[in-house]
């Protein structure tokens, strides 16, 4: 899977992405949530995602949801920055 950086693709924080379906945000412990920006053409499909602590080096629960116009998602309590990883079904 070859990742690219740039293009802003989310309110904060910073972006790989595969230039399709698949996003990788590192989200700073200073961040209460983040706010991907989703292609539009990606709303009303469905995405799947999961977050991962680096420091413990855990994952937290997958989740699916319908994409929306704004999606938001709060960062989980830790004590390092959380990376959130989305995929468009």
């Amino acid at each position: 899977m070859n990742m690219i950086a740039g293009e802003k693709k989310s309110s904060s924080g910073f972006c790989l992405h595969n230039g399709g379906s698949q996003f990788i945000y590192y989200v700073p412990k200073e961040n209460h949530a983040i706010d991907p920006r989703m292609p539009k053409e990606a709303r009303g499909k469905m995405m799947t995602g999961q977050w991962y602590d680096p420091f413990t080096g855990s994952f937290g629960e997958p989740f699916r949801e319908q994409i929306t116009q704004w999606p938001r998602f709060i960062r989980p309590q830790s004590e390092g920055f959380q990376i959130l990883i989305l995929e468009i079904e």
